[in-house]
C-alpha cells in the first residue's frame, strides 16, 4: 500500500471511530441521565459490550477491505530476461510459459486470489523496479543473500540448492576448477563466488544460461551455476557432465517483495505454508526435478 493510500485509510478509520463514539455517546448518555441509579449500571455494562463489539466490527471491516483490495489486484511479477531452466521455460508473452516457478506462482495466486502479469528485463533492472515499487515481486531463481536482503524482503524459501560445477566430458568429474576456463552468469551467486573465493577469474560472464553452456563445446572447460539449473543443463546438452557441488555454498530460492510490503508477503507465505502442508510443494518439486536430481 502506498503512503497516500495508507493516509486516506487512516483518516477514514478515525472518522468512522468518531462516528461510532458519537452514536454510542448519544445512545448511552440520554438514557443514563433519564434513568435512576439502579438502572444506570446495566446501561453502562450494555454500552461497554456494544462499544467493544463495534470496535471489533470496524477493525474486521477494514482488514477485510484491505484483503479484498489485494485479492482483486493484478500482481506484477519481475522475471529475468533470460529465464533459467527448469525454473522458467518459454515466454509469458506468447502463451508458452512453464516451469517450476511458473507452477508455483500460479498456485500461490490461485490460493491468494490475485492475478499475475509478468515483466521481463535484465536482473539488475527488475531489482531496481522492485525497490522503486514499479513491480510487486521478483521470482526468477532468486537466491537469498545478505546483499539482496538490504534491497528487498524475502518470503519463505521454496527450494533448496547449492552451487555446482558442470564440466565438459573428459575432464575430471569433481568440484576442482583450478586451471580451468570457467563461465558464470552475470549477477548471480556463482559470479560472486568466482570473484571472492580461490577460483580462476571467469573467462566468460554471460546473461544467458543457454549461451554459457553452449560455450562448453570449446571456449570453456566448466560452468559454475546453481545446482538445480546445472543439473538440468548437464543432462539436456550433449557432452556435459554434472561434476559436483561446491561445499559450503548451500542456499535457497525465495520470492522477493518490496521492503515493507507486509500484506503481500504474508499472503505469499500463507499460501506457501499451506502448499507445504498439503503436499503441493512436494508434487511440484517431483514434477520438475526428478529427472535432474541435485
Amino acid at each position: 500500500m502506498t503512503g497516500r493510500k495508507w493516509l486516506w485509510r487512516a483518516i477514514a478509520r478515525v472518522l468512522l471511530s468518531v462516528g461510532i463514539a458519537i452514536v454510542l455517546g448519544a445512545g448511552v448518555l440520554i438514557p443514563y441521565f433519564l434513568a435512576g441509579w439502579t438502572a444506570r449500571i446495566p446501561i453502562l455494562a450494555g454500552s461497554a459490550v456494544i462499544a467493544f463489539t463495534a470496535i471489533g466490527l470496524e477493525a474486521r471491516w477494514f482488514n477485510m477491505s484491505e484483503n479484498s483490495t489485494l485479492a482483486k489486484r493484478t500482481i506484477r511479477v519481475g522475471i529475468d530476461d533470460a529465464p533459467p531452466a527448469p525454473m522458467q521455460l518459454g515466454n509469458p508473452d506468447n502463451g508458452d510459459f512453464r516451469g517450476y516457478e511458473v507452477d508455483l506462482l500460479e498456485e500461490i495466486a490461485r490460493r491468494a486470489g490475485f492475478e499475475l502479469s509478468f515483466r521481463r528485463a535484465l536482473w539488475s533492472e527488475i531489482v531496481r523496479e522492485l525497490v522503486a515499487g514499479d513491480i510487486d515481486l521478483v521470482c526468477s531463481a532468486a537466491t537469498v543473500t545478505k546483499e539482496r536482503e538490504r534491497e528487498a524482503d524475502f518470503c519463505s524459501p521454496h527450494l533448496n540448492l547449492a552451487l555446482a560445477v558442470v564440466k565438459r566430458e573428459g575432464i575430471t568429474r569433481d568440484a576442482s576448477i583450478e586451471g580451468l576456463r570457467i563461465g558464470v552468469r552475470r549477477g548471480t551467486t556463482a559470479e560472486h563466488y568466482a570473484k571472492h573465493h580461490e577460483a580462476p577469474e571467469p573467462s566468460q560472464i554471460s546473461e544467458s544460461n543457454e549461451k554459457l553452456y553452449a560455450s562448453l563445446a570449446g571456449e570453456l572447460d566448466a560452468v559454475i551455476d546453481d545446482s538445480r539449473i546445472a543439473s538440468y543443463f548437464s543432462q539436456s546438452v550433449t557432452g556435459l557432465q554434472f561434476a559436483d557441488v561446491l561445499k559450503g555454498t548451500e542456499g535457497a530460492y525465495a520470492i522477493m517483495v518490496r521492503q515493507g510490503n507486509h500484506t503481500l508477503r504474508a499472503k505469499i507465505n500463507g499460501a506457501l505454508g499451506d502448499m507445504e502442508k498439503d503436499g503441493t510443494q512436494q508434487r511440484l518439486r517431483f514434477k520438475w526435478f526428478w529427472r535432474w536430481p541435485s
